[in-house]
């Protein structure tokens, strides 16, 4: 199950996480901001989950497998909300989880950022901490790790906080990813979309 988790899931959601931050990171070195004009909500539905999003983010990626299906959601200045469904609970820590997912997303960033042998990004990580965000349907506890990337000279402070929820058979995991200048404006996002988020088996 581990090693489905991994594969299926972990590496997708982490792929998600490290390309905003790569493109945050641009973003910022050459002065280019997506608008966050429409905010009028929008949709989602498909066989696993219904949901509702501020108008001014969009749907990324979504795949769908026989056993989960995943939705990346991108806002303004790339932030990031990453929605896994499963079938059935995994049995996987949700420490684990963070833990691979950041040891990839690491990974990812010294492969993307290394030309001729020499590594032009500088990552620093620190230890995850216990999160709780709470909305009007549920309490959240989860975990959230702080870790800065540097490129070209220019620190990053990021966020990344880790939450899961069962309902009923399905299992759903969440990732909030941004800047943690930008922190409230995701978690503000991730609790309006989690107050109304249904999952269902597929």
């Amino acid at each position: 199950m581990l090693a489905y988790l991994r594969h299926r899931t972990n590496l997708s959601a982490t792929r998600a996480v490290t390309f905003a931050g790569l493109l945050l990171i641009v973003a910022l070195g050459y002065g280019c901001r997506r608008s966050a004009a429409n905010s009028q909500p929008k949709g989602f539905e498909s066989p696993a989950l219904h949901f509702s999003y501020p108008g001014n983010w969009k749907i990324a990626s979504k795949t769908a497998e026989v056993e989960s299906e995943q939705i990346t959601l991108e806002g303004p200045d790339n932030l990031l909300i990453i929605i896994t469904a499963f079938r059935h609970k995994t049995g996987v820590s949700l420490k684990e989880f963070a833990e691979t997912v950041s040891d990839e997303r690491t990974k990812n960033v010294e492969e993307t950022f290394t030309v001729g042998g020499v590594q032009l990004t500088k990552q620093k990580r620190n230890d995850f901490e216990p999160l709780t965000i709470e909305t009007a349907r549920r309490k959240f506890r989860g975990l959230q790790e702080k870790f800065t990337l540097t490129l070209l000279g220019i620190d990053v402070p990021h966020l990344s906080a880790y939450m899961r929820e069962q309902q009923g058979e399905v299992e759903v995991v969440y990732i909030i990813h941004g800047p943690e200048k930008d922190w409230p404006r995701v978690s503000k996002t991730f609790v309006k979309l989690a107050e109304g988020l249904k999952a269902r088996v597929w």
